[in-house]
């Protein structure tokens, strides 16, 4: 877990010294913290990235997202585990297969099949879009106030929203 900080800090510092609206920097921070529930393990950082890129939202803010789940569910098995019973009571489904937290990777899921990936995809956004919609004006806040902040002390490089 201090290796996840670690790399946040490390985020967090390059975000500050980047050219961007708030705007920018809060969409990126949900496109990755969506993505970050999406059940595809070896995949998230390129997708949170690509999406990024296709949003014209901050890369970086996008990668602190991505991360930052981490820290407040550090336990990504139980995250899939709850995604998958949100999607499966939603799909009304009445028999489903066994599913083991531990074992979740993208081989898995491929072994287990569609009926699996597919309930797990619709609990993610069940559990994505909400905190995405919450997170969003808070971190736009946050981001139009540190930069209001370093424009009052005389700060050129920062951009209007």
């Amino acid at each position: 877990m201090q290796s996840i900080i670690e790399k946040i800090k490390r985020l967090w510092e390059q975000l500050l010294h980047q050219e961007a609206t708030p705007h920018q920097i809060a969409l990126g921070f949900c496109v990755g913290l969506f993505v970050s529930f999406l059940p595809i393990p070896p995949f998230q950082t390129l997708t949170t990235l690509l999406l990024a890129f296709a949003l014209r939202s901050n890369k970086v803010a996008a990668l602190i997202g991505l991360h930052i789940h981490l820290i407040f569910v550090p336990v990504v098995p139980f995250v899939f585990i709850v995604e998958y019973k949100i999607g499966y009571k939603l799909l009304h489904w009445h028999h489903h297969p066994k599913v083991e937290p531990m074992k979740i990777t993208i081989m898995y899921l491929i072994e287990k099949g569609w009926p699996l990936l597919k309930a797990m995809l619709v609990g993610a956004f069940v559990l994505g879009v909400p905190s995405c919609t919450i997170s969003y004006p808070i971190v736009k806040r946050a981001a139009f106030r540190w930069q209001h902040g370093r424009r009052t002390k005389g700060d050129s490089k920062i951009t209007e929203i």
